[in-house]
């Protein structure tokens, strides 16, 4: 508070600010001193901040200086002190993006957003329930099956001699993503994936790379249209008013919005001009984000074959059930792999890879080590985070590993919870459930269906990225070879009841696992005492012996510690019986499951370890 107070008499404000303000001793770019970091220089070409920002970090360290009262923190802590604990407003850039209407997204007043957030998300947290959200399955997988026959099209006007055909998997994801968000979110498809010309796709871009570039010049500002688009605005008008004109309710996320207007409080009510404002903001912020980050799955796993392999051993047990031709929700979700390799996906390619922008409303102290004072623009840089061995050893490679426990990578992580893809604080994402719902249906299925290989030149164009809003490739666009796989569930149909065995047979591999390792720390201990009590014989009857009672030692005699000490051997004994029964009832059990699956499915299904 000092310093800036002091700046208001000062005649040579800028020059204070840039050499005895708060941020003097932040290290950064020498021009960072005086103004905010020119974007010829570190955001050219735009959309490559995100990079400029990297490289600055790498260079000084975890807090940098971006502007005269400007900083990028990507210590893990101090940004959830940001996030999380002090729960700081948002920055300034969020301004440029008011112009089409304030939302929960854009607003920076925080009672604002917080009574936004409380009412809106108290009306419309139904839509956004892991039960009402699996109730929503039946819309996704109708443009999977759409999505599969597409891919499956292109690669019949494309194959090649060895079979395969070129997709261009980073359109065919976004088109299926916007596809499911007009399914979930406005009651009907938006036929992307059968034709691509619907309007709203490409206005939602043109916007994403309009916010970008007046987020780089902000003198752009003033030539933005005020205002929600009118055709946009039209079109989900016209949504809304079909569906109430109908009186027919859908099951879906739109349904639960238009009913939140039925609320008896008036105050709960969201206004027609916020129920539009906020469907578009769950088609801006659900397309893109789903539709990138299935494409840099795709991207990451042709890169390490030998991590493909291991999503298609585990999507490969898996039999479609009775009466399907997809993988269910249910089967897929405790899947370690597949989940591993989305939360990796997410860990290299944050959502908000520029950053998440917030400002000091009060002077603050960034862990002891920092004191901001009013009014200084901060940017919670989860990129760096994410991509920082400190917290990720060889963070630049792709481990999904590190994200299954067991596994000696997960063991090397120092803080699993170094992961903000999501956000944190009151403002983390409200579709994050949603999000991991479609990624494991969009993922495992189009696995399920198609071998891939990757294209070299296509390989290295992937490397080229863009940040607009969201993180993405430069030309929009990643090409693969692909061939349907010969089989896809087997001449089998999985039953109910099979299923159920499976998911039995799955929780009892678990559990013989805990109990292995149980029985090999009891027999551990059983062994040292067996040891101890062969020392303490040889030792001299009267002479005094070190006893461990709790966390603190009494002296004994040895006859003493020999019997405490056979009577802690004998109790051991009993416990590895007792777990070792506990073991040998389970593989029973499980060889049981075995026989039964075995006998009905064959080679198409793998219930042995590695």
């Amino acid at each position: 508070m000092v310093y800036m107070n002091a700046t208001h008499h000062n005649p040579n404000k800028k020059l204070y600010i840039a050499f005895f303000g708060p941020l003097s001793k932040v290290p950064g770019p020498f021009i960072a001193k005086f103004m905010g970091l020119p974007s010829p220089v570190y955001n050219m070409p735009t959309g490559t901040l995100f990079a400029s920002l990297k490289r600055l970090h790498d260079i000084h360290g975890a807090v940098v200086r971006i502007g005269p009262e400007s900083i990028s923190v990507a210590d893990k802590d101090m940004i959830k002190q940001i996030l999380i604990h002090d729960d700081l407003p948002k920055g300034s850039v969020y301004r440029h993006l008011r112009k089409t209407g304030e939302t929960m997204l854009n607003t920076q007043d925080r009672q604002l957003h917080k009574k936004k957030a409380t009412d809106q998300r108290k009306m419309a947290a139904h839509a956004f329930s892991i039960k009402y959200i699996n109730s929503l399955e039946p819309y996704m997988e109708g443009v999977l099956k759409t999505m599969i026959d597409k891919v499956q099209e292109n690669i019949q006007g494309t194959i090649d001699d060895e079979g395969y055909g070129s997709v261009d998997l980073w359109r065919i994801m976004s088109c299926a993503a916007l596809d499911i968000i007009g399914e979930t979110a406005f009651g009907e498809t938006f036929h992307m994936l059968e034709d691509g010309t619907h309007f709203l796709p490409k206005l939602v871009k043109l916007w994403m790379k309009i916010a970008a570039y007046v987020t780089a010049y902000p003198f752009l500002f003033k030539l933005v249209r005020n205002g929600p688009n009118p055709k946009v605005m039209n079109f989900v008008m016209g949504m809304y008013e079909k569906r109430k004109a109908s009186g027919v309710k859908r099951n879906d996320i739109l349904q639960v919005l238009v009913d939140t207007q039925d609320d008896p409080d008036p105050e709960k009510r969201m206004t027609t001009k916020d129920l539009l404002k906020e469907t578009f903001l769950y088609l801006a912020a659900g397309w893109d984000t789903s539709g990138n980050t299935i494409g840099f799955a795709l991207v990451e796993l042709l890169r390490n074959p030998d991590k493909l392999a291991k999503l298609y051993q585990e999507i490969d047990t898996l039999a479609f059930m009775e009466g399907t031709e997809l993988l269910h929700t249910e089967q897929l979700k405790a899947l370690p792999y597949l989940n591993g390799v989305i939360h990796e996906t997410l860990r290299i390619y944050p959502v908000p890879g520029a950053g998440l922008h917030r400002r000091t409303e009060k002077e603050i102290n960034l862990r002891g080590e920092l004191v901001l004072p009013k009014d200084i623009e901060v940017t919670a840089n989860m990129y760096h985070a994410h991509n920082n061995d400190a917290y990720w050893p060889s963070a630049s490679k792709f481990i999904p590993e590190r994200w299954i426990p067991g596994e000696e990578d997960y063991n090397q992580v120092i803080d699993h919870d170094c992961f903000f893809t999501f956000s944190a604080g009151s403002r983390n994402c409200i579709g994050k459930n949603f999000a991991l719902q479609e990624l494991r249906l969009s993922l495992a299925n189009f696995f399920k269906y198609y071998e891939i290989k990757p294209i070299p030149e296509e390989m290295e164009e992937a490397l080229n990225l863009r940040h607009y809003v969201t993180l993405t490739v430069e030309k929009s666009s990643f090409r693969a070879k692909l061939n349907e796989k010969e089989e896809t569930g087997g001449d089998v149909e999985v039953s109910w009841v099979d299923q159920q065995r499976i998911n039995e047979f799955s929780q009892y591999n678990a559990k013989i696992d805990d109990l292995e390792e149980q029985y090999e720390k009891l027999k551990q201990e059983k062994e040292y005492l067996d040891d101890v009590a062969m020392e303490l014989e040889l030792a001299d009857e009267d002479e005094a012996v070190r006893y461990k009672v709790g966390d603190a030692f009494v002296h004994v005699s040895a006859s003493e510690a020999i019997e405490k000490v056979e009577k802690d051997s004998e109790k051991l004994g009993l416990a590895l019986e007792d777990v070792k029964h506990q073991i040998d009832a389970v593989q029973e059990k499980m060889e049981q499951l075995k026989k039964d699956l075995y006998a009905k499915f064959g080679n198409a299904i793998n219930l042995e370890k590695e």
